[in-house]
């Protein structure tokens, strides 16, 4: 995919990129559906910005896709696709970085690998890891709070994602204070 300039370009090869990748994966695809519908709602607040951000959500979790896995490292995975599938850069760093991947990528031991997608931080990184983080499986609307005891359940048995989940837990959180507080400003 070539970078463009017509509005709603990106956004359309991001969607239907991911349903293809994930449509038939039951509540992973009803996620991300909630959580491309939670970006489209917030979108505006971006500015030039938002079709990224929608394109990011969409595209969030196709490295749970097993056409793209690679390696333990679900964003990682997903950036190497991105990348390989001519993603803009920047939509390609914003997924790989998803919800302090950093730190599950210092736990697996794969933190030079992802090195190669810089972290941007700033509002477009912490609206995508609200959106991510304030829907549940099934699309419905979570507090941090409600979606770390239903990960926290999920992945009882997985100590990497329960670990990363207790050292990303403050970095999570200020992402979502952050975008709420752009929100209500």
């Amino acid at each position: 995919m070539a970078a463009t300039d017509n509005p709603g370009e990106l956004e359309r090869w991001a969607v239907d990129l991911a349903e293809g990748l994930l449509g038939d994966s039951g509540r992973r695809w009803t996620h991300d559906l909630g959580v491309i519908a939670r970006a489209r709602d917030i979108r505006e607040h971006l500015g030039e910005d938002g079709e990224l951000l929608v394109a990011a959500a969409a595209l969030h979790d196709t490295g749970c896709s097993p056409k793209v896995r690679r390696c333990r490292l679900e964003p990682l995975d997903a950036g190497w696709y991105l990348r390989d599938a001519g993603a803009p850069e920047r939509l390609t760093n914003l997924v790989a970085n998803l919800d302090a991947a950093q730190i599950e990528a210092e736990l697996r031991g794969l933190h030079s690998l992802l090195a190669e997608f810089p972290d941007e931080g700033g509002p477009v990184r912490d609206a995508l890891w609200y959106c991510c983080l304030t829907v549940g499986p099934d699309a419905q609307p979570m507090t941090l709070q409600q979606r770390e005891d239903e990960l926290l359940v999920r992945y009882a048995e997985d100590r990497i994602i329960v670990r990363w989940y207790e050292l990303a837990k403050p970095e999570l959180a200020g992402a979502i204070q952050r975008t709420e507080a752009r929100l209500t400003g």
